[in-house]
């Protein structure tokens, strides 16, 4: 699935809701489809997988709800989708250099907004109303794997490391500066005398 027509799917949603019977919007794709996240990426493959594992774990799955809130200042509605997003990418490590799994997970609402106008509130003074969503085009229509993309790039850490690297933490060890040199050291010493 490439297009959502949003405010159909919110409405399925929001009667799925009053009948009790709520079916979230699943889907996959290939880890290469999104090729702003992968671009700087290593080879997505392990020297310890075989192809057939590699494959499996280089699925990007997601899973969209659907949902339109309506009150005083909102009396139209607001219509938020929530994503709920997996991956498994090969990243490099930052403190060993070596390719390894990162088990990401992403969860963020977005409000989609049918004109470029609302993309910011402004109040009765004139002042730009910050809100707590994101918002995202959809006339009617939301390109979905842009929106799990980006939300792939926003999840992943700028400088992804092992949770437990025993070769960066030796390097780490093995560099740092010893504390009777470090510079505040000496300001501790200074402050004692």
């Amino acid at each position: 699935m490439r297009k959502l027509d949003v405010y159909a799917f919110i409405a399925q949603q929001r009667q799925a809701v009053e009948s009790g019977d709520v079916e979230p919007l699943t889907g996959e794709a290939d880890l290469s489809h999104f090729r702003r996240f992968s671009a700087d990426l290593p080879t997505q493959k392990l020297a310890t997988e075989s192809e057939a594992d590699s494959q499996e774990l280089n699925r990007v799955f997601w899973q969209i709800d659907g949902e339109q809130l309506s009150s005083e200042m909102y009396p139209q509605g607001r219509f938020l989708l929530h994503f709920y997003i997996e991956a498994e990418p090969v990243v490099m490590c930052q403190r060993c250099m070596k390719p390894f799994r990162y088990p990401l997970t992403a969860e963020s609402t977005v409000e989609v907004v049918r004109t470029e106008s609302q993309f910011e509130e402004v109040s009765d003074s004139g002042e730009v109303v910050l809100d707590e969503y994101e918002k995202v085009l959809a006339n009617p229509f939301l390109e979905v794997l842009e929106v799990v993309e980006d939300e792939l790039i926003l999840a992943l850490p700028f400088l992804p490391s092992h949770e437990d690297c025993e070769v960066g933490q030796r390097l780490l060890d093995e560099h740092a500066m010893p504390a009777e040199e470090s510079p505040f050291a000496i300001l501790e010493k200074l402050k004692k005398d």
